[in-house]
């Protein structure tokens, strides 16, 4: 699939070697290798798309209620992305969660 300006898993992976994922409306968190992600998915695979599939088992994934509706983000992409020292996680091994 040809993407079309959308920032993919190659050019994070650029960047640093974990990514965080994390919702707004919710406590669901997680830390993924991109390595494995790039394993399953490619590297051209968009951050877009990862977003949507990360939240494919939620159950507000398809909420009426605009403000209850799941809403994946990540929240160090932009550090890691613009070249901004990353903050250090308490344990690299903590919270990693790559069977999503």
């Amino acid at each position: 699939m040809k993407r079309q300006g959308s920032v993919s898993l190659g050019d994070v992976a650029a960047h640093g070697t974990h990514i965080d994922v994390a919702c707004t409306r919710c406590a669901r968190r997680g830390r993924y290798h991109l390595a494995r992600l790039i394993a399953r998915f490619g590297p051209d695979y968009a951050m877009t798309d990862l977003g949507s599939r990360m939240s494919k088992d939620c159950p507000m994934r398809d909420s009426q209620d605009f403000a209850k509706r799941c809403d994946v983000l990540f929240p160090n992409i932009i550090a890691m992305m613009y070249g901004e020292a990353p903050k250090p996680a308490a344990d690299d091994c903590v919270g990693d969660d790559d069977d999503y």
